[in-house]
């Protein structure tokens, strides 16, 4: 019986032992979650500081970059602005030079050169359509069309339209069509599309305009 109680009360101790480590791990347990809580509160802190300066970032960066995009639609316009007096600046005065080095043609025999030509047609009074230069001599006009960037389909329409410009222009019926693309700048590839369809190409040169595959083509297109 004595040694039934001692045996309890050895059990009990031991349990109250258990108890009491369990105890003081689960308060270590609490002081290390409470340290790692208080840490993980300090890196959101952190975290949340990055984001607003993340975000300061993002709306600095949609800012300039709308003022970019101000910046470059400004010279956009201003580049079209000055392309809308290309033909008179580059292709007009240089177009005499050209008529002449290319196909002999004297300025006494150019019957008229028009520039930037807005013409009705002439019996369907609703259409209209604008022609950069056009030129004419007694048997052959020479119609001139300047883009800032000569894209593809542009040239295929271009080429393919060999009827309007008579529609418009009923008095040059007859005379024989010189069709000439002008640009700053041209690709291999658009060069070589003009020329395979016989339609020179007038580009910058070394010093002004320059047709820069009338070797190609010849005299005759």
């Amino acid at each position: 019986m004595a040694m039934n109680m001692r045996e309890r009360v050895d059990s009990l101790e031991n349990a109250l032992k258990e108890l009491a480590y369990a105890g003081r791990h689960t308060e270590m347990t609490v002081d290390r979650l409470a340290e790692e809580l208080k840490e993980f509160k300090g890196e959101m802190a952190a975290f949340k500081g990055e984001m607003a300066d993340f975000k300061d970032e993002m709306l600095a960066f949609k800012e300039e970059s709308r003022r970019a995009t101000r910046r470059m639609n400004q010279q956009w316009g201003s580049l079209a602005n000055k392309m809308g007096t290309f033909v008179e600046d580059m292709v007009f005065p240089n177009f005499p030079h050209i008529l002449a080095r290319y196909f002999g043609i004297g300025e006494d025999e150019v019957d008229e050169i028009m520039v930037n030509r807005l013409k009705r047609h002439p019996t369907v009074r609703s259409r209209r359509k604008e022609f950069d230069l056009i030129a004419w001599t007694a048997d052959i006009v020479f119609w001139n069309e300047t883009k800032v960037s000569p894209k593809m389909r542009y040239l295929v329409e271009l080429v393919e339209d060999t009827e309007s410009i008579f529609e418009f222009f009923p008095e040059l019926v007859g005379k024989r069509l010189v069709k000439i693309v002008s640009s700053l700048a041209m690709t291999t590839e658009e060069v070589d599309y003009l020329t395979k369809n016989r339609c020179y190409a007038m580009a910058l040169g070394d010093e002004t305009m320059d047709l820069v595959n009338f070797e190609q083509i010849g005299g005759a297109a």
